[in-house]
């Protein structure tokens, strides 16, 4: 069994500590206020929230098969259900290690399927370029519709307290610290020896001929219809759960769609949106909408927990079944 090394075990700690004080964070606001918090979870209506489940369940399956699309044009192909086991077990992955779930994904689908895994990476990388551009598109129209709170946000809790901080020395002797910290990455890098290098440039070789191939996609409408469905999937979700708390069932389209974003914004910070979600979430509800501090921390909470619970009984199960129906060449075998 491999080792964990001290680097990465030292980034996992830090990335915990981060999550779990941003958990803190996001429970500070109704410290006071525990019980109001405790009957909102007693008295929301869960029936939307399994709703919301099965639709986000459907997101995964969604990408498994927009996933099979992008590796068609390089003759490689993973059986339908295995694709979204893999995707569930890459997400689930994702909140116990952090970005390792998109690596477990690709080595999961060469193990099972016998897909290259530089050519899997490339694919899940094209995913994500694609998926920032629907993210992309989605605060584009959240902000023609929602420009005037958004703005107003961004100035009092952005803007200005930023412009402060660039007239203080702290600023400054941070950004030098981080450009410092660049340049030694850099030097560090070009003493590596040839022998690592030479390895590196065949693996991102190997990844650019997978890229290339990628993007020659056979069946260009259908990926984006799948790209479609699967963000549609992750607001309807979210959306759902409004609807779980009567504070909330009067939020609108445009107010879901701008929670959409600064909710995968949380994502990007913590494991599994750890934390980050439901303090970003809490934050706009009370700054933008006006949502009482309990109902602004329990809604993040209920959605980000329903999905939780669900990957953490799917991903095992994702896990077990790869496992034991293993792939067609060994199930073969077998």
């Amino acid at each position: 069994m491999s080792k964990i090394r001290p680097s990465r075990l030292i980034t996992l700690i830090i990335l915990f500590g981060i999550a779990f004080g941003l958990v803190w964070l996001s429970l500070k606001s109704v410290s006071s206020q525990f019980d109001v918090l405790l009957n909102a979870f007693s008295h929301a209506q869960y029936l939307w929230v399994v709703a919301a489940v099965i639709i986000s369940i459907l997101s995964h399956v969604l990408r498994g098969a927009r996933w099979n699309i992008l590796l068609e044009p390089t003759g490689h192909r993973i059986r339908p259900w295995a694709s979204t086991a893999c995707v569930l077990a890459g997400y689930f992955t994702n909140y116990g290690v952090p970005r390792m779930g998109e690596v477990l994904r690709c080595t999961l689908a060469y193990k099972y399927d016998g897909v290259p895994v530089e050519r899997g990476i490339a694919s899940v990388l094209v995913e994500r370029v694609v998926d920032m551009v629907m993210l992309l598109v989605i605060a584009g129209v959240a902000l023609m519709f929602q420009f005037d709170v958004l703005s107003q946000l961004l100035h009092v809790y952005v803007a200005a307290p930023l412009a402060q901080k660039i007239h203080s020395i702290w600023f400054w002797i941070g950004l030098l610290g981080v450009a410092l910290c660049a340049l030694f990455l850099y030097l560090w890098f070009r003493k590596r020896k040839t022998h690592t290098n030479q390895n590196i440039f065949k693996y991102l070789q190997n990844f650019t001929d997978g890229l290339s191939a990628v993007l020659k996609l056979k069946r260009p409408v259908l990926f984006f219809l799948y790209s479609l469905g699967i963000w549609l999937c992750y607001y309807l979700a979210l959306h759902l759960c409004f609807f779980a708390l009567p504070e909330t069932t009067s939020l609108g389209i445009a107010a879901g769609m701008v929670l959409l974003v600064m909710g995968t914004l949380g994502v990007i910070f913590s494991p599994g949106g750890l934390g980050a979600y439901p303090l970003i979430l809490s934050f706009v509800l009370q700054k933008v909408y006006h949502i009482s501090a309990a109902s602004a921390v329990a809604l993040p909470w209920i959605s980000w927990g329903g999905q939780f619970a669900a990957l953490l009984i799917l991903g095992p199960v994702a896990f077990f079944t790869l496992a034991i129906f293993k792939s067609k060449k060994n199930y073969a075998a077998a």
